[in-house]
């Protein structure tokens, strides 16, 4: 079709009709934040070759009066539809999960204080905050370590210590331990990163109540030594639950690319050997490590009946992959989904992808 004799004519006459007024934006960016007043103007300082920033700081005064992104977040904190999704969240998706679930909502908090923790200091990055240690997967950790019976727990990537703190209580409070078919309790995670082990050990830490034994698998020898440990007499049954902090990683080299490579004597074998089925696995890789090659020794050698799956939804990180593989397998049920909230406010930029953190537990069918 043609008008005057031309597309770029329809096109243009097109475009005033849709309100097209030369490219500028609908509304200025850094209104909501404060950046104009008489003075500076957007057209100054955004367009123009006004220097407006303090210190010659060109790139972060652009970043943040001039791009679009900042002042959409800022628009929709004021905007209560904006954001529809609940702060928290536990959802059954089996009739099996009623008890669990119950239980995994009796605990949670929604109007705790620490989702008003103010934006400094230590606290102001997702990974540092302290609901992680306080929110409703942790409550379901617990729950599932107290009620389904689990003797042996491992937590693959003990980070923190948060979920691994929740499962040695839900180990600890279980009242219902005896006869032939119980094993000790016992808990295993791994974390290779010697100031987190400190931390979480140290008095105070969310792992010293627990007097964990720590034992350290760098090399093969060490391996080795592992090996040994695990194939000790047990003690007492009227013993505490016994929680293994093993100072390494649970794969050597695993990693990107790591999974394509092969095969190596690891920890996480030698565990599984001596300790399968493990009743419960936590996974939560982290950027680091997806956990591809460990997931692979786990289905095959550790045969777990339960897997909670942390942070699905967050990228470049987390178990979402896992999460869609077990939902293509027959053999996995879903039980539970969850989600919480670091933040009432939302954080700048790609931050924000991080505030809301989903997870998953499935339950596996036992072979008859």
């Amino acid at each position: 079709m043609s008008i005057n004799g031309g597309t770029l004519s329809f096109l243009v006459i097109v475009g005033n009709l849709q309100g097209w007024t030369g490219g500028e934006p609908s509304a200025s960016p850094g209104t909501l934040a404060g950046c104009w007043d008489d003075y500076y103007t957007f057209e100054k300082c955004c367009l123009g070759d006004e220097d407006c920033w303090p210190d010659g700081d060109v790139d972060e005064g652009m970043a943040n009066c001039c791009t679009g992104l900042y002042d959409e977040q800022l628009r929709s904190i004021n905007d209560s539809s904006a954001n529809e999704m609940p702060l928290h969240q536990v959802t059954p998706h089996s009739h099996d999960a009623l008890e669990l679930l119950s239980c995994a909502r009796g605990g949670v908090n929604r109007t705790s204080p620490l989702l008003h923790t103010p934006l400094s200091g230590s606290n102001w990055f997702p990974s540092k905050h302290p609901f992680l240690s306080r929110n409703n997967m942790m409550r379901a950790c617990t729950c599932l370590a107290r009620h389904s019976g689990a003797d042996v727990i491992l937590d693959l990537f003990m980070g923190g210590g948060n979920s691994a703190n929740a499962f040695a209580q839900g180990l600890s409070s279980q009242t219902h331990r005896q006869g032939p078919t119980h094993r000790m309790p016992e808990l295993f995670t791994f974390e290779d990163d010697n100031v987190k082990v400190k931390e979480s050990t140290r008095f105070g830490g969310l792992m010293a109540k627990w007097q964990p034994l720590m034992h350290r698998v760098r090399t093969s020898k060490d391996i080795t030594r592992w090996r040994r440990l695990l194939n000790s007499p047990p003690y007492s049954m009227n013993a505490r639950p016994k929680v293994w902090i093993v100072e390494g990683t649970p794969y050597p080299g695993s990693g990107a690319g790591a999974y394509d490579k092969p095969y190596t004597y690891n920890a996480l074998d030698v565990l599984c050997q001596h300790r399968a089925p493990i009743d419960i696995v936590m996974m939560d890789p982290g950027h680091r490590n997806l956990g591809i090659t460990e997931w692979v020794i786990i289905e095959t050698v550790c045969k777990p009946q339960w897997v909670v799956l942390s942070n699905i939804n967050t990228p470049r990180s987390g178990a979402g992959w896992l999460f869609s593989r077990l939902l293509l397998m027959k053999n996995w049920t879903l039980e539970l989904t969850g989600h919480y909230t670091l933040f009432n406010e939302e954080l700048k930029g790609t931050l924000d992808l991080t505030r809301i953190r989903a997870w998953a537990v499935f339950s596996r069918q036992r072979r008859r």
